[in-house]
């Protein structure tokens, strides 16, 4: 968890600080939100070849490959670039964020047991939910206290820890290492005729990755228009959106293991999609700070329930040698839907209006939601 804590906080420090960097020197908003989206593609890219390589070679090698690239790409904001060198910059960040975060949560669904992995997965996806609260914060202070080399150097800072720590601290290098021996049945998912489709993703970790993808596209309007659309109905404190729904996060993460044992899996991970439609159908309406405050606790609630449950999903139906490759299938989703998602709902607030995106959001997660409960018997592989 502190490696994965760190690549968080150096991955939120920069998606806060290079936009403002960018604007400030001339340029528009709409290349700041380029920059994000070529990141993120770039990220979804190297997704697959992340998964084949930690399958192939041991999750610690491809981890240490990531933190090191990342690393290296990172000390060049410390020099006064040009706009597109900083694209080329971007394009290394994502081969690095993509195969560090690929190789580590291989590692941790490696050692959680198989019958407590949303349980687990949700304790990871806690450094999302750390991070968040505190490095906007930092980095924005240090900005305008010190200005951007400042900042820009706390990020080095922060990338070259993550980078020695993945080298001195200790790990189970042979589990981690090793090429796993297949197991029959296995063999025979093997043995099928690989087709374009099956060297990018597995297959058997697509099915709950798409209801991922519907997901991160609808949460993706959360980030870049709450602020703007609570502004539009005269709400002068949005942020407090954001500290309920975190805290909301971390409670559940925290008490998931005694939840599943009262709540079946497959139905938790329905009503976590009904939760974040109901969250949105609360911004929708929103004139007031309560209304904000409720739709965060139900946004929170939603988000800190269906992320590691789908995750568990992805994970658990495939063979434990190919979880780099149903890992990095997961995140190659998210990574897509927030991409799609940010391009796609910004043109629907220039058409019908800003809290047009949250209508629009609660729909396709209800609709998400639905097509979960009829779909979900092909490919619940347990309790999980």
């Amino acid at each position: 968890m502190f490696l994965d804590l760190l690549r968080r906080i150096c991955h939120l420090m920069q998606l806060t600080l290079l936009p403002l960097y960018i604007i400030e020197r001339g340029f528009p908003s709409s290349t700041a939100g380029l920059m994000i989206t070529f990141y993120l593609l770039t990220a979804t890219i190297f997704r697959p070849s992340s998964g084949i390589l930690v399958d192939k070679k041991g999750s610690y090698a491809v981890m240490l490959l990531g933190s090191s690239v990342y690393c290296f790409a990172t000390g060049f904001y410390m020099i006064d670039l040009q706009i597109w060198p900083m694209f080329l910059i971007r394009a290394i960040q994502g081969f690095g964020f993509s195969f560090h975060g690929t190789a580590l949560m291989t590692m941790a669904t490696n050692v959680i047991p198989e019958r407590r992995m949303s349980e687990g997965l949700g304790y990871m996806a806690l450094t999302q939910t750390i991070g968040q609260a505190f490095s906007p914060l930092l980095v924005i202070i240090l900005r305008n206290t010190y200005g951007f080399k400042a900042a820009f150097l706390t990020v080095f800072a922060f990338t070259l820890l993550m980078t020695i720590s993945g080298f001195i601290l200790k790990f189970d290098k042979s589990k981690h290492n090793k090429r796993r021996t297949s197991k029959p049945s296995v063999l025979k998912r093997q043995a099928r005729k690989l087709n374009l489709l099956n060297k990018i993703v597995n297959i058997d970790a697509l099915k709950p990755s798409i209801f991922m993808l519907f997901i991160a596209f609808v949460v993706s309007g959360i980030n870049a228009f709450l602020v703007p659309h609570a502004a539009e109905r005269g709400i002068v404190n949005p942020g407090i959106f954001f500290t309920v729904s975190a805290l909301m996060v971390f409670l559940v993460r925290i008490s998931m293991g005694r939840v599943l044992q009262i709540i079946d899996s497959s139905l938790l991970l329905a009503i976590g999609m009904m939760f974040i439609s109901i969250g949105f159908a609360g911004l929708f309406v929103c004139f007031n700070i309560l209304i904000l405050i409720i739709a965060g606790v139900f946004y929170g609630l939603g988000t800190g329930i269906t992320q590691p449950q789908l995750n568990a999903l992805a994970v658990l139906a495939t063979g434990k040698e190919q979880r780099g490759m149903a890992n990095s299938t997961f995140f190659m989703s998210l990574d897509l839907g927030f991409a799609i998602g940010a391009v796609s709902l910004g043109a629907i607030a220039d058409f019908a209006g800003m809290g047009a995106i949250f209508g629009f959001g609660s729909i396709i997660a209800l609709l998400t939601c639905l097509a979960y409960l009829i779909l979900r018997k092909n490919f619940i592989p347990g309790k999980i």
